[in-house]
């Protein structure tokens, strides 16, 4: 596991090593800690950095695990787990995520 303290440069760079190796993220947003496995990264069609990811633990509003689009800029403490996912989820269709400028997807 990687800890540094999250800057956008960080982040970049642990989001886009995630994707690589497909390797589960760990953050805090919207307040609540939240395991996440990284599809795409790139821009919001409004230009803001976002994250399409499929969450499979940790807390979130509707007590349910589903697909979710994170806003960037309300991310804290990202970290790189040691924990690997290889199959892909159900429901990711590259075509149709509301990501612009994609920096890098599976």
């Amino acid at each position: 596991m990687h800890r540094y303290p999250t800057t956008a440069a960080t982040a970049n760079v642990e989001i886009l090593l995630a994707i690589q190796y497909r390797r589960v993220l760990s953050f805090y947003y919207e307040g609540f800690h939240r395991l996440v496995e990284p599809y795409c990264y790139g821009l919001s069609p409004a230009g803001i950095p976002v994250l399409w990811c499929y969450q499979h633990g940790g807390g979130s509003a509707t007590h349910t695990f589903d697909w979710l689009l994170v806003d960037l800029s309300h991310v804290r403490n990202i970290t790189i787990m040691d924990k690997r996912f290889s199959r892909l989820r159900a429901g990711y269709d590259r075509a149709s995520i509301g990501v612009d400028r994609v920096f890098s997807q599976i």
